[in-house]
């Protein structure tokens, strides 16, 4: 994030420098320096770790009824609506500058707005870990990233005609809750993952996929249809898509917490997922001290129907 709010401004500064070409030259040196470098500092999980972790699959019978429950979408939705305006404003903001007359240098400044703020990624991640509630800093970040939207565009029905400050202050706004956006529906996207089957490796790569895909699609999104949009009406009507999608996001938060708050504390989310997986963990662990009380075919059938949905 911090690399495609940046590299607009650093490569306008390379373009006025050295042309056309050092930017790209620049950029393809530091991919080749990155992947030099990955190969000493990664390092390969102990075989015998890692076949534990494998191991673990057994508590992942229940795996696919995960994706039942709406809370792993909405923070899925939370990361997709991020990047829809990283991709929005990839594909549309430079052209949406245009009729402020700006140099190259001035258009990457700009760029370099939204990425001021998402340097506060790491506090904002420090301030999850503390309060715990992460739905909440995404709704109060959901909200700053709509009135941005809304600032930059301005939107159509506002009768406020476009300058350059009021864009400037909107775009910077808007990178001021996007990151906190992005930084507590990653969060809990990791959150709810790990409840479900634990801080694993298996776990991990499914907090990795989700991620990337959600990212993926939501680039792809906000660049095709605010293209679209963009060019069949104007940059004013393009941004209705990040307005309708920023408060979308904000209705899932309130009905998520809204639904949290009438759990009781015997009801916690995926508490049947939590007492599962403890239990399919437990007869593991039986399982490999005692393997003769396995060795039964009748004894293992009657084991693995005893085990209901909801962990009981």
């Amino acid at each position: 994030m911090l690399g495609f709010c940046f590299g607009p401004t650093v490569a306008a500064i390379l373009y006025d420098v050295g042309g056309f070409t050092l930017p790209f030259l620049v950029i393809g040196l530091i991919q080749i320096v990155s992947a030099a470098l990955i190969n000493f500092i990664l390092v390969l999980p102990d075989s015998n770790e890692e076949t534990q972790a494998l191991m673990g699959l057994e508590a992942l019978t229940k795996f696919n009824s995960f994706f039942k429950f709406p809370f792993i979408y909405i923070f899925m939705f939370g990361v997709m609506s991020v990047n829809m305006g990283n991709g929005f404003c990839e594909a549309i903001l430079e052209p949406g500058l245009q009729v402020f007359h700006l140099s190259s240098l001035q258009i990457g400044l700009t760029f370099g707005l939204l990425g001021v703020f998402q340097l506060l990624i790491p506090l904002w991640g420090i301030i999850l870990d503390r309060i715990k509630r992460g739905e909440v800093m995404a709704l109060v970040g959901c909200f700053i990233a709509f009135l941005g939207v809304s600032m930059f565009g301005p939107l159509p029905f506002i009768p406020v005609h476009r300058a350059y400050p009021i864009t400037a202050i909107g775009i910077a706004i808007f990178g001021l809750g996007k990151g906190i956006t992005a930084a507590s529906s990653y969060v809990m996207l990791k959150r709810e993952v790990e409840a479900n089957v634990g801080d694993t490796l298996l776990g991990s790569s499914f907090v990795a996929t989700c991620q990337v895909g959600a990212t993926g699609i939501g680039g792809v999104i906000g660049a095709a249809v605010g293209g679209i949009l963009y060019g069949a009406y104007s940059f004013r009507m393009a941004t209705l898509l990040l307005v309708s999608t920023f408060l979308i996001l904000f209705i899932l938060l309130l009905i998520f917490i809204c639904q949290q708050s009438k759990l009781t504390p015997k009801s916690l989310r995926f508490s049947r997922f939590r007492n599962n997986h403890s239990i399919i963990k437990t007869l593991a662990e039986i399982k490999e001290r005692t393997p003769l009380m396995f060795s039964n075919p009748l004894s293992q059938s009657s084991l693995k129907y005893s085990i209901r949905p909801d962990g009981r």
